[in-house]
């Protein structure tokens, strides 16, 4: 899956696990990453005033706005889905999936709310709210490109780089379209959640 928060975890413990470093402490440093990044726009906010059009939230369409979390959540699962598939078919290495240790199990609560709240609220914040938003002021496609590169790169998973990518485009182009925060938050807490689910399946 392409959960940007559990990519993180599952990079870090496929590579450090010889090291016998917690997998609690990579979420732990996952997490204060992305209270960084947020922290960056509401501190911003707080201090001094934001540029026109960041940080957008609104109620007036709800139904428009419901379509854009069904239709784009769909469309992310299905491409995700996909490329995981290819990848098998052409013997590509994946990297182990994130086993939930006796550490991680008995943090369940905090690893479940920093990969479904955490991460997508943080995330958002500042990759959509802010840093898309100015970026895209004089040239939409852009900002939405770059914005949606950085996004990809600040996660450390080159096998999943493209489909990080892609679903920084997807989560960008929502929030162009909708003008609403809550619309690529909601997305990418989905998202997540399911690949949540299926890790601790797998484990």
């Amino acid at each position: 899956s392409s959960g940007g928060f559990l990519e993180i975890a599952k990079l870090a413990t496929a590579q450090f696990r010889s090291v016998s470093i917690p997998p609690l402490l990579f979420f732990l440093l996952a997490t204060v990453t992305q209270l960084a990044l947020g922290l960056v726009v509401l501190l911003r906010a707080l201090f001094r005033a934001l540029p026109k059009g960041v940080l957008q939230i609104s109620f007036k369409h709800p139904k428009r706005d419901l379509t854009a979390i069904l239709l784009y959540g769909v469309l992310i699962l299905g491409v995700s889905y996909l490329y995981d598939f290819v990848l098998l078919k052409l013997g590509v290495h994946i990297p182990p999936q994130f086993v939930f240790d006796e550490h991680l199990s008995s943090q369940f609560g905090f690893v479940l709310a920093a990969a479904v709240i955490g991460a997508p609220v943080f995330e958002e914040l500042f990759f959509r709210g802010y840093l898309l938003t100015i970026m895209a002021a004089s040239r939409p496609i852009f900002g939405l490109v770059v914005s949606s590169l950085i996004f990809a790169a600040i996660h450390l998973h080159l096998i999943y780089f493209p489909i990080l990518f892609f679903l920084g485009l997807v989560l960008g182009y929502s929030y162009l379209k909708t003008k609403n925060i809550l619309v690529p938050i909601t997305i990418h807490a989905v998202n997540n959640l399911i690949a949540f689910l299926i890790l601790l399946g797998q484990s």
